[in-house]
């Protein structure tokens, strides 16, 4: 037994090499991102106060819809480059990604003609936003703008999932954290001596997106030689069904997570929107930081599926699991010291909320975290059913206990406990992936 053990770890040496200097650079680049994210946040509630800024989380949340306009491309190339660098098929990493940014490129397009105009002519924003006191205008031209950088920014981001492919995800952590920099030295630039609205925001997050983006494929050809064939006529039938099944899969992910934002603002107003919008960035702040432990786990299974070293991956799955409770402990520790956190961290736009609601997200991050893992291993296998089919009956659970309680009696306290509850159940569904390892 101890001689397999010995052999495994020999044998798994360059899987645990990357896993492991990826992670430590994701750590670093990630742990600047969120610390400017948070300073972000801060700011953005001072200057823009809590109406406008909870409508801008709300069109955070629109945003994350229009991410699915890839139709999983994006994931599907990243896993085509690490299985074309493991069978030595390096000369056609450039085809293939440039067959992956004309086939998105058009699909785009299409999309934009027919979403941006639906979106400025067709919403309403007094429907969406419950009693809004901000004009109808900047609101809907704020979405306008925001939302057309987006569509373009699903073709530059492409770029991401090639340093995914070839085993350097870091590099995605390190421009995300310039991006958001940026951003922050904007707002505050532009807040501190003027007084900014949400057109101003919206163009600002946009631009500084868009500009790192491109500055990232400049960096990738140049440093990395990765060249872009746009004139080959590669095939994308390999990964066409595991696109679609990544498209599903981040469609109903996307709307499992972004429809508690339409529910509270609604159900409760803008202004709730943004306390329960503070609550939850303070605890996907941490499932972030757990989730550095993921971005390269998701190509490392990729890898060593290839190569059948099964006891790797379950090996890494064990080690995971185990890493979550100590997110779970931290998350009990904030909801202990909630009221110094907030203090010191919004200063006098400190907001109200029930202790009760720390404490409920604390639970909802360990079986977020957990279930993260299992996800992750689909993801790697390019195995996706049983993720679909468990975030689809997460979501009719989910929207049907949402329907018939009542949010505006109980509070958005009962959202998150029944997130918890669907939670509970996508992760023992989730887990049936490990049968798949057992050989």
């Amino acid at each position: 037994m101890k001689k397999r053990i010995k052999l495994f770890y020999k044998d798994a040496s360059k899987e645990n090499k990357a896993f492991i200097s990826n992670t430590f650079f994701n750590i670093i680049f990630i742990g600047i991102k969120i610390g400017i994210g948070l300073v972000t946040i801060s700011i953005l509630l001072k200057y823009l106060g809590e109406e406008r800024f909870g409508v801008w989380q709300t069109i955070l949340s629109i945003s994350t819809f229009f991410s699915l306009l890839s139709f999983g491309y994006s994931n599907g190339l990243r896993n085509l480059i690490t299985k074309l660098i493991i069978k030595n098929k390096e000369k056609e990493i450039s085809k293939a990604i440039g067959a992956t940014y004309l086939l998105v490129s058009k699909i785009v397009a299409i999309s934009a003609l027919i979403l941006l105009p639906s979106l400025y002519f067709f919403l309403n924003p007094n429907t969406l936003f419950l009693g809004t006191t901000i004009a109808s205008n900047e609101i809907s031209i704020s979405i306008l703008i925001f939302l057309s950088f987006f569509l373009l920014n699903i073709i530059l981001s492409l770029s991401e999932s090639i340093a995914f492919g070839i085993q350097k995800s870091y590099l995605t952590s390190l421009f995300q954290a310039i991006s958001i920099f940026f951003s922050l030295i904007l707002v505050y630039v532009i807040g501190k001596n003027n007084e900014i609205n949400l057109i101003q925001v919206a163009f600002i997050f946009g631009v500084t997106q868009s500009a790192t983006y491109v500055i990232f494929i400049l960096f990738q050809k140049l440093k990395l030689n990765i060249n872009i064939n746009f004139k080959s006529s590669y095939s994308l039938k390999e990964t066409n069904k595991l696109s679609f099944h990544f498209f599903i899969a981040h469609l109903l992910a996307v709307a499992f997570l972004s429809i508690d934002n339409f529910i509270i603002s609604s159900s409760l107003g803008a202004e709730e929107t943004a306390g329960f919008s503070i609550v939850t960035k303070i605890f996907f702040t941490l499932i972030t930081l757990y989730s550095i432990l993921l971005i390269h786990f998701w190509n490392s299974v990729t890898e060593a599926f290839e190569k059948a070293k099964f006891l790797w991956i379950l090996h890494k799955v064990k080690m995971l699991i185990k890493l979550s409770f100590l997110f779970f402990f931290a998350g009990l520790l904030i909801s202990f010291f909630q009221e110094n956190i907030l203090l010191l961290w919004l200063g006098e736009n400190n907001l109200n909320f029930a202790s009760s609601t720390f404490y409920l997200y604390t639970v909802y991050l360990l079986l977020h975290c957990i279930n993260a893992v299992f996800v992750n291993i689909q993801n790697g296998l390019g195995k996706l059913k049983i993720q679909i089919g468990a975030t689809i009956l997460a979501l009719i659970i989910y929207v049907t206990a949402c329907y018939f309680i009542d949010i505006a009696y109980y509070g958005y306290n009962v959202i998150i406990i029944i997130k918890i509850a669907v939670m509970g159940i996508s992760l023992m569904l989730n887990s049936f992936i490990l049968k798949k390892l057992q050989r």
